[in-house]
């Protein structure tokens, strides 16, 4: 028993995404997805007219306590904030210090196997939080919030921008906010630097044997994160909101889209995506019991949203080890777990999209098979064209022998160059 816990341990720590303390600028321009390198000259041809050496913006909304350390891109600390409010701030972050314009392009678009292209939070910059207590009236609130100087900055960004979305990237066990940060860059890179984006800062211990800490903080971190998210579109301008969460972030946005669903009980699931305009859920090898899932699907949270993604992989082993110490299924590895009814309800669930990611992890794998989101080029790839083309079909995909899951062929790269 002290082994297998000793095992357990080991193993979670070692996490993709999940890691220890990451010193700004360790971060490496992750693998290039691979429908940047084929259709390069489609979606992404206006990314090569931008400027690489300026720096890109990344919001932080953070419910972690402030702990300022001596420099200036560590100003959370790894406890739950006292505060009714989240701090805000916005991240400075530099892609290819040191490299001209061209290198950055042609690691951008092409596979690299050793990038040179370095990813660093150079600044990050407090924002003043609206000023409202339990007791302020709804008029009160609203005038606060559409005071705020960090909101106002999201609106200008969105101005400014092509398309007026918003990407919120919820994070998982063991983090903190500079790797967070820095990964939430690379993916706005390889988006096309469009739009804004918002790493959302729950409070993970951001040590080794916070596992537990980290699961609870998760949900504790529910109702906060639901505020948030209720407010984004009605105070930004915003015409599409992503959520993409990553493991044990992924109860704090379902929990979160549940209750706004029962709260909201009267409206269509129309009116839901007309007032809230979340556009795409992303759930990346979501840490979290799979029959919570199946209450929060009874509950119709999915409605919240017309296009909820589940990404999972059966050999994830974090997360076989986080289902052993729980003693339930994982939703992030649950192929083949489904019982006969559950299957049956998610079926009905014609939004949700449920997306077997083997195929391409054989190749692209990493010990524990838990990064992929970002770290396996086809995965990333179905992420960010799933954006523009929510069919599977459309995007290369195709449903597996029992009609659940999706999954990618072995010609997926010929099928996105057919994508039209």
């Amino acid at each position: 028993m002290i082994l297998f816990r000793v095992l357990v341990v080991t193993l979670l720590s070692f996490s993709t995404n999940c890691s220890s303390i990451v010193p700004a600028g360790d971060t490496i321009l992750a693998p290039t997805p691979i429908v940047v390198t084929i259709r390069q000259n489609q979606e992404l041809s206006y990314l090569k007219s931008k400027d690489m050496k300026e720096n890109v913006p990344v919001f932080i909304c953070s419910s972690r306590n402030l702990s300022p350390h001596p420099d200036s891109v560590h100003p959370f600390g790894n406890q739950r904030s006292g505060e009714f409010v989240p701090y805000l701030a916005v991240a400075d972050v530099s892609l290819g210090a040191g490299l001209s314009s061209e290198q950055i392009l042609y690691e951008t678009f092409n596979s690299v196997r050793r990038k040179q292209t370095r990813v660093k939070v150079e600044k990050v910059t407090m924002f003043e939080s609206p000023k409202i207590t339990p007791s302020s009236s709804f008029e009160q609130k609203r005038s606060e919030f559409m005071k705020s100087k960090w909101l106002g900055a999201i609106r200008s960004k969105l101005n400014k921008s092509k398309r007026k979305t918003v990407t919120v990237f919820v994070h998982g066990y063991n983090t903190h906010l500079v790797s967070n940060t820095e990964l939430l860059a690379e993916l706005y890179h390889y988006a096309g630097r469009e739009g804004a984006v918002i790493n959302y800062e729950w409070p993970s211990a951001g040590k080794l044997l916070g596992y537990f800490q980290d699961k609870g903080n998760a949900e504790f971190s529910t109702r906060l994160f639901r505020s948030f998210i209720s407010r984004l579109a009605q105070m930004t301008g915003a015409e599409k909101i992503r959520i993409i969460a990553h493991s044990a972030g992924n109860p704090i946005v379902v929990n979160a889209l549940k209750d706004l669903r029962l709260l909201e009980k009267d409206l269509t699931a129309s009116e839901l995506h007309q007032k809230y305009k979340i556009a795409q859920v992303i759930l990346a090898a979501p840490d979290m019991d799979a029959m919570r899932f199946m209450n929060a699907v009874f509950d119709r949270f999915n409605e919240m949203s017309p296009n909820v993604s589940v990404y999972a992989y059966p050999k994830d082993r974090a997360l076989i080890i986080s289902s052993k110490l729980f003693g339930f299924s994982s939703l992030g590895n649950a192929i083949g777990k489904f019982s006969g009814w559950e299957k049956e309800s998610l079926k009905r669930a014609s939004n949700i999209q449920l997306i077997d990611v083997s195929f391409p992890q054989g190749m692209f794998g990493s010990m524990l098979g838990h990064g992929y989101f970002h770290r396996d080029p086809w995965v990333s790839s179905d992420i960010l064209t799933s954006a523009k083309f929510p069919n599977p079909t459309q995007r290369g995909l195709m449903k597996s022998k029992n009609g659940l899951f999706w999954e990618f062929p072995q010609n997926y790269p010929q099928k996105l160059k057919e994508i039209k």
